[in-house]
């Protein structure tokens, strides 16, 4: 998912600490270990070995990235300047003493700030002045931080023979900073199988994340994807019901209740 409105070392480091793996629900039919990321896994080297050519698809924002470690590079450069910490002192004051945790992060600046206890709607105003376009800059964006677990989980999945398919919201513009990111945190990039989507024409995000699967499809079999908006899984579980497909509970626009069989998860990370 990308929000419209809207790497550092200790950052990731900080990423992979804070969450626990576990694959926490599931809605559906199927029977809770039917559909797991090892799974999906075996599922791919089981094609592999019939000769048939499996493609995984990925969204990037808040699903292989963890877009919160952005917000609060934004915020920490927001309160930075000495303009705004001369008037606006208590609620500088307030945001300097969470930054380092990722979890003060939700899906609004609005929610943010009143999580952090700050009400002031000037304030609140010019924090989305300023945040607003730098979510959506290249300069940010390369510096995004994967979901813990991803860049092993979908390392083994390309090792293991899948194709990758990474179909993202995004807009041509932000190329650059979404390519440098991908390269940064060693996640599988300009390498046979591996394909990047943006949303060239800005389509309606189900439809056109509809049409560039049926493509793949035409010539390799999806047999996975990873999303955090309800209605693109659903699309996704529809279109491709043998598929394994996983919500990650994180970031989300809408509130529609998922298809049965699709698995709930919070990151990428494997019990073993």
């Amino acid at each position: 998912m990308f929000r419209n409105i809207l790497k550092s070392s200790p950052l990731a480091l900080f990423a992979i600490q804070l969450f626990n793996p576990v694959v926490f629900a599931q809605t559906g039919d199927r029977a809770a270990n039917d559909v797991t990321l090892p799974g999906l896994v075996d599922m791919v080297r089981a094609e592999v070995a019939q000769n048939v050519s499996p493609t995984v698809v990925f969204d990037l924002d808040d699903t292989t990235f963890d877009t919160r470690f952005k917000s609060l590079m934004i915020l920490r450069d927001f309160i930075a300047q000495t303009s705004v910490r001369a008037k606006y002192k208590s609620e500088t004051d307030k945001i300097a003493a969470s930054l380092n945790d990722v979890r003060i992060i939700r899906a609004t600046i609005d929610e943010t700030m009143y999580g952090l206890g700050i009400t002031n709607k000037s304030f609140i105003s010019i924090v989305k002045e300023f945040y607003a376009p730098r979510m959506i800059s290249n300069w940010y964006l390369s510096r995004d931080v994967v979901a813990p677990g991803a860049v092993d989980y979908i390392n083994t999945l390309y090792r293991t023979g899948a194709r990758i398919a990474y179909i993202t919201n995004r807009g041509p513009k932000l190329r650059s900073g979404t390519e440098k990111a991908l390269r940064a945190n060693n996640l599988p990039f300009e390498l046979p199988g591996v394909s990047l989507y943006f949303n060239e024409k800005n389509e309606d995000v189900v439809a056109y994340k509809a049409r560039i699967m049926a493509g793949i499809n035409k010539t390799s079999k999806i047999v996975g994807g990873f999303e955090n908006e309800p209605d693109n899984i659903n699309m996704f579980i529809t279109n491709y019901p043998n598929g394994f497909m996983f919500f990650l509970d994180t970031f989300t626009l809408s509130h529609s209740p998922l298809k049965p069989g699709i698995v709930v998860i919070k990151n990428f990370l494997i019990n073993r």
